[in-house]
């Protein structure tokens, strides 16, 4: 079930960067859903996932070295 929910997410963000679509479809996943969490290795810029740990800090983890 989850991978067609991402594959719509993304689907309707085509023409987007990877790393926006990734990360608007990550904070519109965890606005509905509290389990979700993102693990990050001290690379939030990079993978995108900057917005979502501005969004939801509680639920963003630095696990890098």
């Amino acid at each position: 079930m989850m991978k067609g929910i991402c594959q719509s997410l993304l689907g309707e963000r085509q023409g987007l960067n990877v790393q926006k679509a990734y990360a608007e479809a990550l904070i519109e996943l965890a606005e509905n859903d509290e389990r979700i969490v993102v693990l990050d290795a001290d690379l939030a810029k990079a993978s995108g996932t900057l917005p979502f740990m501005q969004k939801f800090p509680w639920r963003h983890f630095q696990i890098g070295i």
